[in-house]
């Protein structure tokens, strides 16, 4: 549940058909909603936003045979369905298709870095899936670009924010590796809603903030999580608040050493975490992890259904 650039009708329509379900059928039903712009990274067409639509479909089909992929975007039939099926409006959908909003930020060419594809379509009087599709084929994973697709306008974070039947969730970026990075969401709400409350214009309390983080969330699961209580597990993460200007929509790409240095997006929130302890043991200070952690020793709990 966010609102969605592409269509903005699905939001409060979801947010209608979730009240309706919980009020009037006596539900308990949660629509899961991230609190921050949804940005996504992409190299050349290599992510499941293509998925939408049978063209892009066809593209990722072929992601193996690049042969057969470059013949078929060179055929005109598959350009000319490729440009309907991009300006469809009305078709439901996640990703807006919108190549204005579709900003390069790495290629070999490096004059086509921090414009769009319709700029670059205009500059060559070319039509912009012809010009989208053409870098596709020159290029392919090494052109990347990005562009966000939903939580763009920062007045409708409030309602989100407070919408009582959604969880404060879905980072999906352990699922794509390359394309998202929202690890830090959690600290993004709490920034935000930390400057409303600096600007006299509180979105809710911060109570109700880090209520919403965690408490809330272990309640509806059922899980013995999400307390600052005497007698509970003792997971904390201490936050200092003079440093929520390195939180930022910033992402940067890091190696997996364990995974043959394989890159990922990253989020970078400097200063940001003071300390994080799990099961009262502490595992982060002082920027760094503890000597030791995760080598001779474990840390955390499965988390089973309580009752």
């Amino acid at each position: 549940m966010m609102d969605l650039i592409g269509d903005r009708y699905i939001y409060p329509f979801i947010g209608l058909a979730s009240r309706s379900i919980n009020v009037l059928g006596k539900a308990n039903f949660r629509m899961q909603s991230p609190p921050c712009p949804f940005t996504v990274y992409y190299d050349g067409v290599d992510s499941v936003m293509f998925e939408e639509f049978p063209s892009g479909e066809a593209l990722r089909d072929l992601e193996k045979e690049l042969d057969k992929r470059d013949a078929l975007i060179n055929y005109p039939k598959f350009r000319e369905n490729f440009k309907k099926e991009i300006k469809k409006k009305f078709a439901p959908k996640v990703w807006h298709k919108d190549l204005s909003k579709a900003v390069i930020i790495d290629c070999p060419d490096k004059t086509l870095i921090a414009k769009n594809f319709y700029q670059i379509a205009e500059e060559k009087n070319q039509h912009s899936v012809d010009v989208f599709l053409d870098t596709i084929i020159k290029y392919d994973k090494k052109i990347r670009w990005t562009t966000t697709i939903a939580n763009d306008r920062k007045e409708k974070f409030k309602s989100l924010y407070n919408f009582p039947y959604n969880l404060i969730s879905f980072s999906d970026a352990g699922a794509h590796l390359n394309n998202m990075a929202f690890y830090n969401f959690p600290v993004k709400m709490i920034k935000i809603v930390q400057e409303s409350i600096d600007k006299g214009n509180p979105m809710m309390t911060m109570e109700k903030c880090i209520w919403r983080l965690t408490k809330e969330q272990g309640d509806w699961f059922n899980l013995d999580c999400g307390y600052l209580a005497k007698g509970k597990v003792a997971d904390l993460v201490i936050i200092n608040p003079e440093k929520f200007n390195n939180i930022t929509e910033n992402v940067e790409l890091d190696a997996i050493e364990k995974f043959g240095n394989y890159e990922r997006l990253v989020n970078r929130n400097e200063g940001v975490l003071s300390m994080v302890m799990v099961g009262g043991k502490t595992i982060f200070e002082k920027e760094q992890f503890v000597e030791g952690y995760a080598k001779s020793e474990k840390y955390g709990r499965f988390l089973e259904k309580v009752g």
